[in-house]
């Protein structure tokens, strides 16, 4: 989704906090927000799509799901 909004971000996107990316508060997120689960040294994210709710790569389904965030560690990243 963002290579085609022409933003270049690293396959690991934990490493996006040094591309320009800033760590927000949940009021502040918006769709297409980042979301960077911290629980596990940011090895995980999504994007938010709004209403409490993300879209990831899902490894035990092994395809893109939307759900909800659990109540895992995280925090909101954006690059607006």
């Amino acid at each position: 989704a963002y290579n085609q909004a022409g933003m270049n971000l690293p396959r690991k996107t934990a490493k996006g906090y040094t591309f320009g990316g800033r760590i927000i508060s949940k009021s502040q997120a918006q769709p297409g927000d980042l979301v960077a689960f911290t629980g596990n040294d940011y090895g995980h994210m999504g994007i938010y799509v709004g209403n409490g709710k993300i879209i990831d790569a899902s490894g035990s389904r092994q395809q893109v799901v939307e759900r909800s965030i659990w109540n895992a560690p995280h925090v909101f990243v954006t690059y607006r």
